[in-house]
């Protein structure tokens, strides 16, 4: 089956063609998915909140004069900002303030429970990731772990946390990451983390709702105000997200994992950008993955679709791919049951 960014396929032509030839196929996840969700994770959203954390003067200076800019373009333009007066902060000291701020800031625009969220999203949510045998999400929200406790996706899917009596690390009773657990289920893999699993010195630990700990939210906000950060990957290269992703045993099994996934991909929401190589890499350089279907939405002209289709083939022909790895197919992603 052919396609290119001028001949759409709807999602449920290619998800039926997908079955039809018998390949396993799995659903990569990006932002978008949870901007489609109405969850408050758009740009200028996490700026205004990053803005009222210590930042440095350059921080600061962006964050207020570009609020639609991401905050890992916003890192990536600290990297490569001159600090001409020895009386400013050190590059390395307002790439870590303006981290840390973003991160907190991830932490206060979550809504606090899951019925803050539309109940027809969370549904279609579960509908969508139905479909397929293996979710993989870029995002740090809740909206996929929520979605897991829709009735018709209860026991379907495993993140491969399981439950011990005594944490490695904590002495106490605690869900802690496993990779041979729940062999038989379909697999939920976070690949920059989550704003609910936590890296101690041993074992990634997830957070669950409980009466005593009280709902998520609360338990993660709980462990920032004690210093501990959930496991998220921020940072404003590819190059650095990869080193912290290596440092970080769940991290390194749910790339590994993207890495070797056989059979056929559907991304949804994922703009393949550059400060993502190391995702796209995985993907493109996969020789196990036969068809990777890029949903691509709205206008295939816009420049935001443009760039994607951009980055995919520029990317291919710098690793040297011609005739080779997963045959790239594009949908338009409004036909996606989401």
């Amino acid at each position: 089956m052919a396609s290119s960014p001028n001949q759409l396929h709807s999602f449920d032509v290619g998800i039926r063609h997908v079955r039809r030839v018998g390949l396993p196929v799995a659903l990569l996840t990006g932002n978008g998915f949870s901007v489609q969700a109405n969850l408050p994770f758009r740009a200028e959203n996490i700026s205004a909140h990053a803005l009222n954390y210590p930042l440095g003067r350059r921080g600061r200076e962006l964050l207020l004069n570009l609020p639609g800019l991401s905050g890992e373009d916003a890192l990536r333009y600290l990297t490569n900002f001159p600090i001409p007066h020895p009386d400013d902060q050190s590059r390395t000291s307002e790439y870590t303030l303006l981290q840390s701020a973003l991160r907190q800031a991830i932490i206060d625009a979550h809504p606090d429970q899951r019925s803050a969220i539309d109940s027809a999203a969370l549904g279609r949510a579960a509908a969508f990731f139905a479909l397929h045998d293996s979710v993989f999400t870029t995002n740090y929200d809740l909206l996929a772990y929520w979605a897991l406790l829709s009735p018709q996706l209860r026991n379907a899917f495993s993140d491969s946390f399981r439950r011990v009596e005594q944490h490695p690390d904590t002495g106490e009773l605690a869900l802690i990451f496993d990779p041979l657990a729940w062999p038989l289920h379909r697999k939920l893999y976070y690949l920059h983390g989550a704003l609910h699993l936590m890296q101690h010195t041993t074992a990634t630990q997830k957070l669950e709702w409980s009466s005593s700990a009280g709902n998520l939210v609360t338990q993660f906000q709980r462990q920032a105000e004690l210093g501990n950060y959930p496991l998220l990957v921020i940072d404003g290269d590819s190059e650095r997200k990869a080193d912290h992703i290596r440092a970080a045993p769940y991290l390194t099994s749910a790339h590994a994992s993207l890495a070797q996934w056989a059979g056929a991909m559907f991304t949804y929401g994922f703009s393949f950008s550059w400060q993502d190589l190391h995702v796209v890499d995985a993907l493109l350089t996969n020789h196990q993955l036969q068809q990777l279907w890029i949903g691509l939405y709205g206008d295939v002209g816009s420049p935001d679709n443009v760039e994607l289709v951009f980055r995919v083939t520029f990317r291919q022909a710098e690793l040297g791919l011609a005739g080779r790895g997963p045959a790239i197919l594009y949908y338009q992603a409004e036909t996606a049951p989401f």
